[in-house]
């Protein structure tokens, strides 16, 4: 029997649940405490309280956004404490429950993870990924840990994925996806004035010099697959943290654009300006937001941001 703690995120895209239903839940298995919290420091406390009462796995209704806030939020409680996810997709983007594995959304997948966590079942299937810690310099709060960092012509799309698409029901996974890809063909068939500018950024990979110059995009993950399925990144190294940075304007990006999305890269590919490696740390300075699983993100005062893997995160499902 495995003691869990339900958060639920109540304001995940496809949320109708109610306080009432979660109580319900917590009354057909070991439950330790639920929570819906509406800040991130309600959710720490919520964990805090988890840990104090011996929960060893986090059942986490939402999305990848609300994956990222509780493993953000579990960076900052005990050292000492290490709980399982068992994560229940209920949210706007659920790219990261295809990852890992996750059980059905709505009342009854909560319900499932509560008689899995009873009856013993709940940590049948194992997942252990390896987040990223995205650090923003001068910025005295914790590390954002996520699994899919981007910036550049990212960002420019995740705002626009949000505001137009998804307001007319396009998933949002697939809002973002689709817009990425219709700026691609805007830069391939020389529209790329249509696309803001995100100015001068620097990038260093590990212990490599400093390149700065202007970036079409610069994306950074530990997942082997980005969303939708495409490639994105290719290239060798050392290190889980797997990256691609673009230079802008990209060149024979109408040659270029296939390769990148399978991750398959053509021979003139790096000379032209696309780079794809692994590395154990990443650093940037740019002046522009970033998004990390779907969120936008200022860059500080300083602009330097940089990327690391995180402790691995075990995810359960029955």
């Amino acid at each position: 029997m495995s003691g869990a703690a339900i958060i639920h995120n109540p304001r995940s895209g496809t949320s109708t649940i109610r306080r009432d239903d979660l109580d319900a839940i917590a009354k057909a298995g070991p439950v330790t405490n639920v929570a819906a919290p509406e800040s991130f420091s309600a959710l720490v406390a919520a964990l805090d309280q988890a840990a104090t009462r011996g929960a060893d796995v986090v059942v986490v209704s939402g999305g990848d956004g609300t994956v990222r806030e509780v493993m953000t939020a579990l960076s900052v409680c005990a050292d000492d404490w290490a709980p399982a996810i068992a994560l229940v997709a209920n949210g706007k983007t659920n790219l990261v429950a295809r990852e890992v594995g996750s059980l059905s959304g709505g009342v009854a997948g909560i319900k499932r993870a509560v008689v899995a966590a009873a009856d013993g079942s709940l940590f049948k299937n194992r997942v252990v990924r390896q987040p990223l810690d995205v650090k923003r310099d001068g910025k005295t709060d914790r590390a954002i840990r996520g699994f899919f960092f981007g910036a550049g012509i990212y960002t420019h799309g995740t705002q626009l994925g949000h505001a137009r698409l998804h307001a007319n029901g396009v998933r949002q996974g697939l809002a973002v996806g689709v817009t990425i890809a219709a700026m691609f063909v805007k830069s391939m068939l020389g529209h790329a004035d249509d696309i803001p500018s995100t100015g001068p950024m620097k990038v260093k990979v590990g212990d490599g010099p400093t390149r700065d110059r202007e970036h079409f995009i610069v994306l950074a993950s530990t997942l082997e697959r980005a969303m939708l399925g495409l490639g994105l990144f290719w290239g060798t190294g050392e290190g889980p943290v797997r990256y691609t940075e673009i230079d802008a304007p990209p060149d024979r990006l109408h040659r270029a654009i296939i390769p990148v999305l399978r991750g398959k890269p053509r021979p003139w590919m790096e000379q032209a300006g696309y780079r794809s490696g692994r590395t154990h740390k990443l650093e940037l300075e740019l002046h522009s937001p970033f998004v990390v699983d779907g969120e936008v993100f200022t860059s500080g005062p300083s602009g330097r941001i940089t990327i690391t893997p995180a402790a691995p995160q075990l995810f359960v499902t029955p």
